[in-house]
């Protein structure tokens, strides 16, 4: 059987384990902090009292996985666990990269058209896809998850018209999606 992360129960509390489930914790943390600064300041909505909360609220979602990241830093790898990490390090990184490229090359395609409005929405898009493929490749359903909570923010988003309340609604969800998951990841063991 498999656990939530679907790691072999035989890993479920192993060191790995622990420290791979912390880092995709922080991942997620981090950027989720990323997106809902961007539904601030790009919603027209970063007021001091927002940015504050938000601003909490990311510290203790970045903090908590960076304590569990620490305090796991001294526990051994075994070999089956090394062996597990190179076996999904290449489909990670080519995820990741195709991603970034993706992102890059849409984004000046939208300046290149003139609809830079729209650049959430297709960031948004494309982060949301690269979930799925991470799904599968680190066997966690949590992740097919994220990516459609994130394409349904997306999808909800382009039914306003351009402007501050289209990009609070695409960011603020991709970011309640990302820190959503965080706490999933976190709570989960």
């Amino acid at each position: 059987m498999e656990t939530t992360i679907a790691v072999p129960n035989a890993l479920s509390h192993s060191p790995a384990h622990s420290k791979g489930r912390a880092i995709g914790a922080l991942i997620c943390g981090f950027f989720g902090a990323f997106w809902m600064f961007q539904a601030l300041f790009l919603g027209s909505a970063a007021s001091p009292l927002w940015l504050t909360l938000t601003a909490l609220i990311a510290a203790i979602l970045v903090l908590w996985p960076a304590a569990e990241l620490f305090r796991s830093r001294s526990a051994p790898y075994s070999c089956v666990q090394g062996v597990t990490w190179s076996s999904v390090s290449i489909p990670y990184w080519t995820v990741v990269v195709i991603e970034f490229v993706a992102c890059t090359v849409g984004g000046n395609w939208l300046n290149y058209v003139h609809r830079s409005d729209l650049s959430p929405q297709l960031i948004g898009l494309i982060v949301g896809v690269h979930f799925f493929p991470l799904a599968k490749i680190f066997r966690a359903p949590i992740y097919y998850w994220t990516g459609a909570a994130m394409l349904a923010g997306v999808a909800a988003s382009v039914a306003f018209p351009a402007g501050a309340v289209r990009n609070l609604t695409a960011c603020g969800l991709c970011g309640l999606a990302l820190w959503a998951t965080e706490l999933e990841i976190l709570v989960s063991r």
